[in-house]
Formats: C-alpha cells, structure tokens, sequence
C-alpha cells in the first residue's frame, strides 16, 4: 500500500468536556457527491477511537505541503499535547479546524463498519471550506509535496 500515494489529514474534534482530540489519517476519501459523504479508517485501538464514534462528528483537516511538522505530530506526539500551540478556529459543531491547511471539513458520522483493526467512518459532510494551495501528500513512507494552485 506505501506504493499508493495519499492526501494527508488531521481528523479533529473535541470530547465531552470540550477538550480538543486529533490524529494524522490518510486514510480517507470521498464516498459520494450526493449526499456529501466522505469516509475515514481509524485504528480501533488509538485513543481517538472511541472518543470520535461517541461524539458523532469531527472535523478534517486537508494539510497543505508545508505542514508536515503538524503531520508528524498527530501521529507521534502525546494525545494530550498534540493541540499545544497550535493554531485553530472552532467549527460551527466547535470542532478545532487548524490554520493555514488546505481545506476543512465538517462531518457528522452516519455510520460505522469494524473492518479488521479499523473502524470505516462515513460521514456527512455539513459544512466546508478550501482554499488555494499545494497539498502534502504521503508516498512510499516519505511526504512530499504535489503542485497547487
């Protein structure tokens, strides 16, 4: 699968008690036009996991080519620290949606199928925004970056 090329993302949204929660997916793709779905795979045992099915909706991230520090961190980093001194808006649902990516999205989970040791996440899109811009992209285990607009 490292010789398939994928967008990168940070999936974002905030718990119970509004405290922020996010991961690094490349793992994600569009489902439909009509209605707007999009689905995401999350690891059944990552810390977001559970937190992300009960809330019922999130945020996605598209990263631009120049954030792959923020990349890295939604993937390796302390769950805990990966918002610290991070710049970000809330959302309509006040999800966290990061500064200066690509495009964000807001989605509202429709359903979930257990899939091995993911969890396949198909949401609604509610709400979105773009801009121009180079995305990251994640190949044979290196990011790069493609030209954009």
């Amino acid at each position: 699968m490292g010789r398939f090329p994928t967008g990168v993302t940070v999936v974002s949204a905030v718990d119970g008690a509004g405290r922020p929660f996010g991961f690094t997916a490349n793992a994600f793709t569009s489902v439909s036009l009509d209605p707007p779905l999009v689905l995401v795979c999350v690891d059944g045992a990552s810390s977001s996991h559970d937190l992300l099915v009960q809330r019922g909706s999130f945020v996605v991230n598209v990263l631009e080519s120049g954030q792959e520090g923020l990349a890295r961190r939604f993937s390796r980093d302390v769950p805990e620290e990966r918002f610290r001194d991070v710049p970000a808006r809330r959302s309509t649902l006040g999800h966290p949606v990061l500064e200066d990516g690509l495009a964000w999205m807001e989605c509202e989970i429709e359903q979930v199928h257990p899939a091995g040791d993911h969890s396949i996440v198909v949401a609604r899109v509610t709400e979105v925004e773009a801009g121009p811009g180079s995305p990251l992209v994640f190949h044979e285990g290196r990011f790069s970056a493609l030209p954009g607009a």
